[in-house]
């Protein structure tokens, strides 16, 4: 409430005060109307909630107009702000022309303290890059003094700030041309950045360096006590710090003894002309011993001088033996409260969601999970498999929980047969029905399901009169394994029940056995792709004859067949995607799913153990956003999880998953992806395919990357080289010598040969690198190559 003479105004009031204003944002002031007005009621007013007045009035009022109202009525002299974060973020954002920043200047009260703490928090300033001349008129003028200014923006670059936010701290310090002097007073703080964990802060930090050492005043043995290791540093910056520390040492020869380790930490860089530098600087300078320690991660055109000749090429042990996949274990009646409890914390594991959803169907005394109903009201995330587990266990006391999703297609937070199942379950204990066996409950990780068990728990369920759940039974004949040695028998047991009811004739033809007629489409589609990953004419000829249809789905719906299928179904809200297991929107198109749910990713590797395309259609956009611009997300990881634990065709959305990932910004999304290339390539991941479908995604990956990651997974082990080996061989000569990156992929290339001892003899890859000229890194490493190439043929 707002107080005045006569007792008090409502917040309401005084915003529909405010609300009367007139205010065109191609203003350049107040009228002398508005500030009347202004003045006038001001007044009225003794204090005011910060919070309250400038974010309420930038939203329920709806401008900055207004918050120039709110800045008027202080600089009167009517009301009294606290001048915190809420007050910054406004000022910034208001003040976006020198005339109203020089007015403001003079007319708020402690205006400059508030400008110093919005540099030194790195926030608001640099929202429209508009304060920059009036922070240096001000500088000039010393109302924010100079010295003061240059290291304030150096102690907030310390501070690790955005990325955005650093890049206007960098480029801002720059404009204000600081001499030598303040650079040299300042060089502690610089010196500091060198550690930071912004690139660009690195780089500025390095030429900050660079400068100072080219002008004489530069602290060297400082610098080398806060030198990071150069091995993590981009080339650049490794580069330039090297370059220095040798000059240095040049000019000093007392450094020599503490710059030895610097320059050792340059020996494990992936390029590998910093790594010429540091070995060869070393060994003219008392530092053999460190390049004999460093000789495993050099690389072999580096060390091959120092390598002994009866070295083994390579002794690394050959690859693991293949996986082994967890048995499918029923929760025991005693454990369901304790485990289901845990699932609501965290159900990042799909083979416990599994047993979950078939504890919860067959449960007996739903009352076991009564006393989770508190914590379940108040689930953790709305973004994740943790939440539907919150509105099963609400419904054993008869609460339908109502979920809060954030996503802008309404009916789309989950894949659709992921959610239906927990639904079915959900309104089971809501509605009190009778126990039952879940028919698609899988036998193992693998997420197969025995032809047997099928047939058996239907029986199971018929004669305890139960129907059959739509969503239960599709995601079970999807899961059906193509190489049960039961199928035969199992199909014998369901053909006399396929005359009773559709659920049975669908089982039976999902077995080998009779064409009947469609009505419940998931069903069919389902058996479909538990029958063959072929055309299914059955399907064509009952209407259904769209991707993931009668056509087994490739890389999702184009814009053409998306229109058809709404005019066919006339929903705009897709209810067809329901009904239709294996359908798959474009993933290119749009993003359907919150990056936050990496739980569902990986469940959704069980749902249809033959292909792990279903899986990668929900982040194969992401993978690409990652790839080239950098965007992560926590399902990146998931989703080659869910790839790697099944046991099905990686078809094009799982191959672009992977190459995608080996050229992710995250690092560790990178070694992910090298993993799983190491341990399918030449299986699942057939050379000519997986090939072809790199050259089709290399315009959104970059090289240096695929450098690097197809460099880790050579390094694994002894087979896993020479996967690599045959990959390059096929795909190098397909690349464009010109694009960036290129010669990082010949030097890893080179490298991988050199410690194989493999000849190169294809014709397409030795014209192809003797194609380069010149004396760029590729072309030294492409004629280092084809000089192997001939003494190795001699």
């Amino acid at each position: 409430m707002i107080a005045d003479d006569k007792g008090e105004i409502l917040w309401s009031e005084f915003i529909e005060h405010l609300r009367r204003i007139p205010w065109s944002p191609d203003d350049e002031w107040l009228s002398t109307a508005q500030l009347q007005f202004l003045r006038s009621y001001a007044t009225r007013i003794s204090q005011i909630p910060v919070a309250r007045i400038l974010s309420e009035t930038n939203t329920a009022v709806g401008g900055i107009g207004r918050t120039w109202a709110i800045l008027e009525l202080e600089a009167s002299g009517a009301i009294t702000i606290a001048h915190d974060d809420i007050y910054g973020e406004a000022l910034a954002g208001a003040l976006r022309t020198d005339k109203w920043q020089a007015h403001y200047a003079g007319a708020l009260p402690d205006f400059f303290p508030i400008v110093w703490r919005m540099i030194e928090n790195g926030a608001y300033v640099l929202q429209f890059w508009q304060w920059d001349d009036s922070l240096r008129r001000w500088s000039r003028e010393g109302a924010l003094p100079r010295d003061r200014l240059l290291r304030t923006l150096l102690d907030a670059l310390n501070r690790s700030p955005q990325t955005n936010v650093a890049k206007w701290m960098v480029t801002f310090y720059g404009s204000l041309e600081p001499t030598i002097k303040e650079r040299a007073r300042d060089q502690d703080l610089a010196r500091s950045l060198l550690r930071s964990t912004n690139r660009g802060t690195v780089q500025f930090a390095a030429t900050f360096t660079e400068i100072l050492h080219q002008h004489g005043r530069l602290d060297a043995e400082a610098l080398m006590g806060a030198t990071p290791p150069l091995a993590g540093l981009t080339a650049i910056a490794a580069r330039q710090l090297l370059d220095i520390v040798v000059a240095e040492c040049s000019a000093d020869a007392a450094l020599v003894d503490i710059a030895r380790p610097v320059v050792a930490s340059a020996l494990g860089h992936s390029q590998r002309a910093i790594q010429s530098r540091a070995k060869s600087w070393l060994e003219s300078n008392g530092g053999e011993e460190l390049v004999n320690q460093a000789i495993a991660v050099l690389s072999p055109a580096v060390a091959a001088d120092r390598r002994k000749p009866d070295q083994p090429a390579d002794d690394r042990a050959a690859d693991p033996s293949p996986r082994q996949w967890r048995t499918f274990e029923p929760w025991p009646v005693n454990e369901i409260a304790e485990r289901t409890a845990i699932l609501l914390e965290d159900a990042t594991d799909p083979l416990e969601v599994e047993a979950g959803l078939q504890a919860w169907a067959a449960l007996d005394d739903p009352s076991q999970l009564a006393s989770l109903t508190k914590r379940a009201m108040n689930p953790t995330s709305h973004y994740n498999l943790s939440a539907l587990v919150a509105q099963v266990v609400a419904a054993v006391s008869g609460i339908s929980l109502h979920l809060q999703y954030e996503d802008p297609y309404p009916g789309l937070e989950f894949p659709p047969l992921m959610q239906s199942r927990f639904e079915e379950v959900r309104l089971r204990l809501l509605d009190g029905g009778w126990p039952r066996s879940l028919l698609a409950a899988p036998i193992s990780s693998a997420g197969w399901v025995s032809t047997s068990d099928l047939v058996h728990r239907m029986q199971a369920n018929d004669a305890a009169g139960l129907p059959v759940w739509r969503s239960d039974l599709t995601v079970a004949l999807l899961r059906l394994d193509p190489d049960d040695p039961e199928r035969e028998s199992a199909l014998e047991l369901a053909l006399p029940q396929a005359a009773r009811s559709e659920a049975w004739a669908v089982i039976a033809y999902a077995l080998g056995g009779p064409e009947s007629r469609v009505q419940t489409a998931s069903w069919w589609v389902a058996a479909a792709r538990a029958k063959s990953d072929e055309p299914n004419d059955h399907l064509a000829r009952s209407g259904l004859d769209l991707p993931g249809q009668s056509r087994p789905t490739g890389s999702g719906f184009s814009a053409d067949e998306l229109r058809i299928i709404r005019m066919s179904t006339g929903n705009k809200d897709f209810a067809w995607f329901y009904d239709q297991p294996t359908v798959i929107v474009d993933p290119w198109q749009t993003t359907r799913f919150p990056n936050r749910r990496s739980d569902a990713f990986r469940w959704a590797g069980l749902t249809w153990p033959r292909s792990v395309e279903f899986a990668a259609s929900l982040t194969a956009g992401n993978f690409s956003n990652s790839s080239d611009y950098g965007y992560e997300q926590d399902g990146l990881a998931a989703t080659l999880d869910a790839i790697a634990e099944s046991p099905g065709r990686i078809g094009p959305l799982g191959m672009a998953c992977v190459i995608y990932g080996l050229s992710a910004k995250h690092r560790l999304i990178r070694a992910q992806a090298a993993e799983l290339l190491s341990a399918e390539l030449g299986g699942r991941l057939q050379h000519s395919d997986f090939v072809g479908e790199m050259i089709r995604r290399v315009e959104g990956c970059k090289l240096s990357r695929w450098a690097e990651s197809l460099a880790d997974a050579a390094s694994i082990s002894a087979e896993s080289q020479t996967k690599m080996i045959r990959l390059c061989t096929v795909l190098l000569p397909r690349l464009d010598p010109t694009r960036v990156g290129v010669g990082a992929m010949i030097e890893m290339f080179d490298d991988a040969v050199r410690r194989s001892g493999v000849v190169l003899t294809d014709p397409a890859l030795l014209y192809w690198l003797g194609e380069f000229t010149g004396s760029s890194n590729a072309a030294k490493a492409a004629r280092g190559l084809l000089a192997l190439a001939r003494t190795s043929r001699e």
